[in-house]
């Protein structure tokens, strides 16, 4: 169940006016912090993070009249992040975030490309003893 003080903020940007203003401030203010620590901690990419956050928003904004005062409103707004956080990673194509090894960061090089697909090139850094 969603607090009273939430649902006075849905209500205020509801009907619209100067309080609307105010009351999507507080509301920013209110849950920013938490969704961009989650959404960070899904993504691992801080300028990409802030806009999934702001999306959040958008979409919050955009679903506000399909949004049901009786439902927890973090619950709502995190439905969201996660539904664009997914949305987020469909874009970079499924491949999870993974640091560059030690060996590709001296080198300067990435495995893509490096080598085809039944080609006997292969990459072998410089740095290593093999």
């Amino acid at each position: 169940m969603t607090s009273d003080s939430d649902r006075l903020l849905v209500q205020q940007i509801r009907d619209g006016g100067s309080p609307s203003a105010a009351a999507w401030e507080e509301l920013v203010h209110r849950y920013e912090g938490r969704l961009r620590a989650y959404v960070r901690r899904r993504l691992r990419d801080h300028s990409v993070s802030d806009d999934v956050v702001q999306e959040t928003f958008i979409g919050f904004l955009n679903s506000l009249t399909n949004y049901d005062d009786n439902r927890d409103l973090q619950t709502w707004l995190f439905t969201i992040a996660s539904h664009k956080v997914t949305d987020q990673l469909r874009k970079r194509g499924r491949r999870p975030y993974s640091k560059p090894s030690p060996c590709r960061a001296a080198c300067g090089r990435s495995s893509a490309g490096s080598s085809k697909r039944g080609s006997t090139a292969e990459f072998r850094c410089s740095n290593s003893s093999s």
